[in-house]
């Protein structure tokens, strides 16, 4: 076929059942699994052994986020495109903002194209769970390289707006996946905003380049870029502020810092603190006995540790604390606020540096 004898390798895998993400939609309870099922992939590959690990560092592969600066070679395809300058300004945002961070990020291994189209799911057969679908197989590891944790929640976000109704409102739900798992470090969430950026400019501008080499492919090639153009322009308009209000921030109190706070603000000496299932808030089980004269008495406490967005609404957490304090009155059994010693409902309460 005029290219000579050329050999090419070939496996042959098993077939999962199931349709692709992409297909269905996507609740936020779903949109947490996905990032849950992320963050434990990678997890576990950080585990995997091999003899040739080392060929997963493609310093010159296109689509590692750690290469997203070799996209300056490919920008010509957009020429004429009022997108360009905002590439060129994402491009620039990476090497000022996320590069200088590169040393505090966790390395790992990333599947590198956690996608809609890569991403199985079947119906819940849990006939409550309102017609959700859960994750049923995973493809395509075409694109594993070393890399890091928040690449890959990077990558998935990204990737899980461009089918979603509401692309910025995808971000919270993913990130508390992936946190149930890997808890964040600040320099990770610092420039997980600016990450999501890079893979939509990857996409689109390596969609556009592979349309001047395979022009009859447009379609196929354009299927991820053609939207994500679109998200790429609103994210980068709303701007990191706007968009990271979407993704609270999970609290994460130590249990020494529990006990110290329930000692601090009510007076209690801790016995027994363990953490409970939780959302976007910390709560943690307490059972504790008065450790001076004017604390409190004895008993068995929930310390609720609210997430960041709402901490910066009290007037939020008043009305929820007065509608327990007022169901409980009146013969509902609602939890209620215990005071602290000074006699206030709540506490503002730093953890970590300014």
């Amino acid at each position: 076929c005029g290219f000579g004898c050329q050999k090419y390798l070939v496996r042959l895998l098993t077939y999962l059942s199931g349709t692709t993400i992409s297909k269905v939609p996507t609740s936020p309870r779903l949109l947490y699994e996905v990032g849950k099922m992320a963050a434990r992939m990678d997890k576990v590959l950080l585990e995997l052994e091999h003899p040739q690990l080392s060929v997963l560092q493609r310093e010159k592969f296109i689509w590692s986020l750690s290469n997203v600066a070799l996209l300056e070679d490919y920008i010509y395809a957009m020429e004429g495109d009022p997108l360009q300058e905002l590439v060129k300004a994402v491009l620039k945002e990476f090497k000022t903002s996320v590069l200088p961070n590169h040393h505090a990020f966790r390395k790992c291994i990333n599947h590198g194209d956690f996608s809609d189209h890569n991403i199985l799911v079947e119906p819940e057969p849990d006939v409550g769970s309102g017609g959700d679908h859960r994750i049923s197989g995973i493809l395509d590891f075409c694109h594993m390289s070393s890399g890091y944790y928040v690449h890959e929640l990077a990558i998935t976000i990204a990737y899980m707006m461009i089918e979603h109704p509401d692309p910025p409102s995808v971000g919270r739900p993913v990130t508390q996946g992936w946190e149930s798992v890997l808890p964040l470090q600040r320099e990770e969430r610092d420039c997980l905003y600016l990450l999501v950026l890079c893979r939509l400019t990857q996409s689109l501008v390596m969609g556009r380049y592979t349309v001047t080499q395979q022009p009859e492919n447009k379609d196929y090639v354009m299927t991820t870029a053609r939207p994500g153009s679109r998200i790429l322009r609103q994210l980068w308009d709303l701007g990191k502020a706007a968009v990271e209000l979407v993704v609270p921030k999970k609290p994460h109190f130590s249990e020494a810092q529990v006990v110290e706070v329930v000692q601090r603000l009510y007076g209690l000496r801790v016995s027994t603190v363990r953490p409970l299932p939780s959302y976007d808030d910390q709560n943690f089980y307490v059972a504790a006995a008065a450790a001076t004269p004017e604390g409190g008495g004895g008993g068995e406490y929930v310390l609720k540790v609210m997430n960041s967005v709402d901490s910066e609404n009290p007037a939020l957490i008043d009305v929820q604390t007065q509608a327990m304090r007022f169901l409980h009155d009146h013969g509902i059994p609602a939890q209620t606020a215990v005071p602290t010693a000074a006699g206030e409902l709540m506490s503002l309460e730093q953890i970590g540096k300014k």
